[in-house]
């Protein structure tokens, strides 16, 4: 079940970052301070159970850590007792 989500998720748009264990979309250009060129992302939050506005800063840009696409897909046709994205929210 966590392996469709995250494939649907990803159809979404939505891209899960493995080293902070969230999932991220592009947002919609709502802050004016960021420049030409410039990605904003909103993610998440789990705890709160809302979206919000990024505003870290990653060593080599957020999108080097995102999970591919190939890496999402070919879950469902690995061992289905792996443990996918968010699986640390299966208790």
């Amino acid at each position: 079940m966590q392996v469709l989500a995250a494939q649907e998720l990803y159809n979404r748009e939505w891209r899960y970052h493995m080293d902070l264990k969230l999932w991220f979309a592009e947002a919609e250009q709502v802050n004016s301070s960021a420049g030409p060129g410039q990605t904003q992302y909103i993610y998440f939050d789990i705890n709160a159970w809302e979206r919000r506005l990024f505003s870290g800063n990653i060593p080599g840009g957020i999108e080097s850590s995102f999970m591919r696409k190939e890496a999402i897909f070919s879950l469902s046709q690995s061992n289905p007792n792996q443990a996918g994205p968010g699986s640390q929210l299966a208790s």
